[in-house]
C-alpha cells in the first residue's frame, strides 16, 4: 500500500510539474527502497532526470508525511517521510 502511495504521488508530481518552469518534463527511474516502516521516520531515493528543479510532493491520501527533500543532484532527490502506524 505504501509502496503504491509514494509511485503514485511521483508519478503525479512528475506528470504535472510545469513544463515552462523545467523546460522539459521531469522523469523517474526509480524509486530505492520502494516501502518503508510505519511509525518511524524514514528515507527514500528518488532517481532520474530533471527533478532539481521545484522538488515538491503531493499526498492524495493520509497517513505519509513528508518533512524535507534533498536535492542530491540534478537526477536525485532525498524525500525524508514518516507513515502513520495503523493501529
Amino acid at each position: 500500500m505504501l509502496r503504491a502511495g509514494i509511485l503514485l504521488i511521483a508519478a503525479f508530481w512528475l506528470a504535472y510539474a510545469s513544463p515552462t518552469a523545467l523546460g522539459s518534463s521531469p522523469t523517474v527511474e526509480s524509486v530505492v527502497p520502494a516501502v518503508g516502516p510505519r511509525g518511524v521516520a524514514f528515507s527514500i531515493l528518488l532517481t532520474g532526470g530533471r527533478l532539481n528543479a521545484s522538488p515538491e510532493l503531493l499526498f492524495y491520501q493520509n497517513g505519509v508525511t513528508c518533512s524535507r527533500i534533498e536535492v542530491l543532484s540534478e537526477n536525485e532527490i532525498g524525500p525524508h517521510l514518516r507513515a502513520v502506524r495503523e493501529e
